[in-house]
């Protein structure tokens, strides 16, 4: 009986095969990050542009005011109605600031949908910066990036 008619593989060719699988996993883990920036960004916008559709809708069809209150140095928003009821309570992610605006702390939505105030409201995701915008008359807002 021989040995050397067996076919295999060494452990050197082995060991490469290993090494170029890891390299290769290295960096498709690494290209992923900006697209897992990109998404949260985009779930945030989203979640913040729901949340305001919300209560704006809950305002028009319960016919009462509801108020929409950022907390600037606690890193939140809520929205409740005139009651006291809370609404909704949002706590934003570790990669969001919200820049302090004195004069957004809280927005009064009446119950036509027009809000009291108008102005920006500044958000930081991820090193970008997101405007919220609300407009005067008919109770508007846009989120701009």
């Amino acid at each position: 009986m021989s040995f050397s008619s067996e076919k295999g593989y060494s452990i050197i060719e082995t060991l490469i095969v290993l090494t170029m699988t890891t390299i290769l996993l290295g960096v498709t883990i690494f290209s992923f990050q900006p697209l897992q920036r990109s998404l949260q960004k985009k779930i945030f916008i989203s979640q913040l542009q729901a949340d305001l559709y919300f209560l704006q809708s809950f305002a028009i069809n319960q016919k009462q005011t509801s108020i929409l209150e950022f907390g600037n140095r606690n890193g939140y928003y809520q929205g409740a109605s005139i009651t006291g009821e809370v609404l909704f309570y949002r706590k934003l992610p570790e990669y969001v600031t919200q820049v302090q605006n004195e004069r957004l702390f809280r927005v009064i939505i009446n119950p036509n949908g027009n809000t009291d105030r108008f102005g920006d409201l500044y958000f930081i995701v991820h090193g970008k910066e997101i405007k919220l915008r609300f407009h005067i008359g008919q109770g508007r807002f846009y989120v701009y990036e």
